[in-house]
């Protein structure tokens, strides 16, 4: 039911195959910013790429809402929903998140080693990593719980 009610969708607000080049933007983003991301952490300093990668997270799941508008109203012909704009919003976001994954990655391993000693570090490493597989699952249920509850 699930899978008929998706593909009956695909398409409809015009964007066909968006999603698929802003992932391949944001991971060939975050494979090129990955070389220069040790190098940005050493000026920059641990926190402020924290706060820059957070802003690329935040800059990616805040573009997510205009397709959401597009979508939920198809008859609004103003700019903000227009194919082109959103368009380039999500790959330039896309872009800023890559960049910003890049710098949090690195800054998050670099901020552990820090706050750890060495008795510690395979303790903070491993707390990091099950709050990390966690939030996926949780990230799942819940997308789950969304998609089960959405427009029929």
């Amino acid at each position: 039911h699930l899978l008929k009610y998706g593909k009956s969708r695909i398409g409809i607000d015009g964007l066909k195959n968006l999603g698929f080049y802003i992932l391949a933007v944001l991971y060939f983003s975050i494979a090129v910013s990955s070389i220069f991301s040790t190098a940005l952490l050493k000026k920059l300093g641990t926190y402020k790429c924290l706060i820059f990668g957070g802003f690329g997270h935040f800059c990616f799941v805040f573009a997510q809402i205009f397709p959401a508008v597009k979508y939920d109203n198809p008859e609004n012909d103003s700019f903000i929903t227009s194919n082109g704009f959103i368009t380039t919003l999500l790959v330039i976001c896309a872009l800023i998140n890559g960049m910003g994954a890049a710098l949090i990655w690195v800054s998050n391993g670099n901020y552990i080693s820090e706050c750890a000693t060495p008795k510690t570090k395979g303790f903070f490493y491993g707390f990091f990593w099950i709050v990390y597989m966690m939030s996926q699952v949780v990230g799942s249920l819940i997308g789950a719980a969304i998609l089960n509850s959405g427009k029929q």
